[in-house]
């Protein structure tokens, strides 16, 4: 019985250990994706980083692992203010990094799933200060609308658009200080899409897609 016990707990970590590497996209030689974190997300925490102020934020972490995030900043008063930044996350070493576009040190934290919709973080390393000692919090998934969401991040939600122009105005909207390295042409049936191949202050490439039908082939300006 005792060996069976121990059979038992090991094939029950085998599956643990497949599990977890199923849920990781390599993107480097030491850096990879957690598929579990990609989407959007949002939470609050009240006076760890400074007393008194109550912070929320809504991020979207993205499969190539870029992440767009809207702080808004309670003070005591009640009075509020919004912030934005974007930049680079990215699981090493077992810990979740993320790398705002102005930094050039990530931020280092320990992570846990708690569920599907639920992902707890606790702050290991920082360039800032924090009142508390013990800076925890969790990351709440949004709940998804019924309407499809359109973010060009593939060729099913590629958005649309009127001229070449929208297509640079929404990459630099969502990507402060990245250069488009690259402009592709898709053809699917009688639908036609422009891939911008983007590249990011951390040298990482990302694909914005935008469905192009709409103009395509007739004369059209920039």
């Amino acid at each position: 019985m005792k060996f069976n016990i121990v059979f038992l707990g090991g094939i029950i970590a085998i599956i643990s250990l497949f599990s977890s590497c199923s849920n990781m996209k390599s993107i480097s030689d030491n850096k990879f994706i957690d598929k579990r974190l990609v989407g959007e997300w949002e939470g609050e925490e009240s006076g760890q980083q400074i007393e008194g102020i109550i912070k929320k934020w809504k991020v979207i972490r993205d499969k190539n692992g870029n992440y767009d995030m809207q702080f808004t900043i309670i003070k005591g008063d009640g009075k509020s203010t919004t912030s934005h930044e974007n930049g680079s996350w990215w699981i090493e070493d077992d810990k979740f990094k993320e790398q705002y576009e102005k930094s050039d040190i990530p931020e280092v934290y320990k992570y846990t799933v708690l569920n599907k919709n639920q992902i707890q973080f606790e702050l290991l390393s920082s360039e800032m200060n924090f009142d508390s000692g013990n800076y925890i919090f969790i990351d709440n998934r949004v709940a998804k609308s019924n309407k499809d969401v359109k973010d060009g991040m593939s060729i099913q939600s590629a958005i649309k658009v009127k001229g070449i122009s929208e297509e640079y105005e929404y990459v630099y909207s969502r990507c402060n200080g990245c250069k488009v390295v690259k402009q592709t042409l898709i053809h699917e049936g009688n639908k036609h899409y422009d891939v911008l191949t983007v590249q990011n202050f951390n040298e990482t490439e990302v694909e914005y897609y935008f469905d192009i039908s709409s103009f395509f082939g007739k004369n059209f300006s920039f």
